[in-house]
């Protein structure tokens, strides 16, 4: 039940969604020791966890976007790696997020409904929004792989971007107000 301004929206849906204790903390063992002691917990998974070395560890999983790869291959603030590719050798698990030969594992993301905002208990198929004119909006790291989603439906979208975790405001949204609006959660 957090302010998702305060705790970022990711942990929110983590929570919402996997219905475990979630934290969300810059000091990481600091939130790894209160989900021990006050939750019980015996299996942490720290997002975005691997540079953080002080935070003991048992196992290492790295997720690659499939589609990026690793980008111009170095890292931040000159291109888009936290890590040097080299630190791969060193994880347990490598996981490709998209389609991929290079890699054994692989994870898909999967749409297939859409959820009113207004009426979350209206849930559609998305095959209904097909031959609809619709506005498609994604505030995530990848916007294209959502937006490829849609299209894979047989949707006819007007795709738009916005930064990765806007904050949206009710003044950005007022334009589509009358039109079918398809959005990442």
């Amino acid at each position: 039940n957090s302010d998702p301004q305060l705790v970022g929206d990711e942990s929110i849906l983590l929570a919402r969604h996997s219905n475990a204790p979630v934290v969300a903390s810059k000091m990481r063992i600091a939130g790894a020791k209160l989900l021990i002691e006050q939750c019980h917990c015996q299996i942490i998974i720290s997002d975005d966890g691997l540079q953080h070395y002080a935070l003991q560890r048992n196992m290492e999983i790295a997720v690659i976007d499939a589609a990026k790869h690793f980008g111009n291959g170095l890292c931040l603030p000159a291109g888009p790696l936290r890590e040097p590719k080299s630190r791969l050798c060193s994880c347990n698990l490598i996981i490709a997020n998209g389609d991929s030969v290079n890699y054994e594992l692989t994870m898909q993301f999967q749409a297939k409904v859409a959820i009113n905002l207004r009426n979350p208990a209206i849930i559609k198929p998305l095959s209904e929004f097909r031959n609809l004119p619709l506005i498609a909006i994604a505030a995530i790291g990848n916007p294209q792989r959502f937006f490829n989603t849609l299209i894979a439906h047989g949707l006819q979208i007007k795709p738009i971007a916005f930064p990765d975790h806007h904050q949206f405001t009710a003044h950005e949204l007022v334009d589509f107000t009358d039109q079918i609006v398809l959005m990442t959660e």
